[in-house]
């Protein structure tokens, strides 16, 4: 099955962080929340530029309710992601989530005020 011939490639060379992406959204349509940010995890450290592991990362943690964990994974994407990805819409949510309202403004202001489009999580 697809699972098995992921977790061989990831096996048979621990730095494809592709393999380990695919393993997590296959653990995640199966219902494994645990073992899908284990295999995001690993693809993250594989290769950290690798924006839709920490995405995919943010995203599951945030259907858990892991609220801060699933703010480091867009934290994480937004700083790689180009200007077009959701990662800042989902930023916003959490940050509305936990009642961050000045933090939300600074992030709207930041991203008015960028020129990539993005906001990295640092004041201006």
């Amino acid at each position: 099955d697809a699972l098995a011939s992921y977790r061989r490639a990831a096996e048979a060379d621990p730095s494809h962080a592709d393999a380990h992406a695919a393993a997590g959204r296959i653990h995640e349509s199966q219902g494994r929340p645990a073992d899908a940010l284990a295999s995001y995890r690993r693809a993250a450290e594989a290769d950290p530029s690798h924006a839709d592991a920490h995405a995919a990362a943010g995203m599951l943690n945030e259907v858990i309710d892991n609220l801060p964990e699933s703010m480091l994974g867009y934290d994480a994407a937004a700083g790689l992601a180009d200007a077009k990805t959701p990662v800042k819409s989902a930023r916003a949510r959490i940050l509305e989530r936990q009642g961050r309202v000045n933090d939300l403004d600074d992030m709207v202001r930041h991203i008015k005020h960028s020129k990539r489009g993005q906001y990295d999580g640092r004041e201006e």
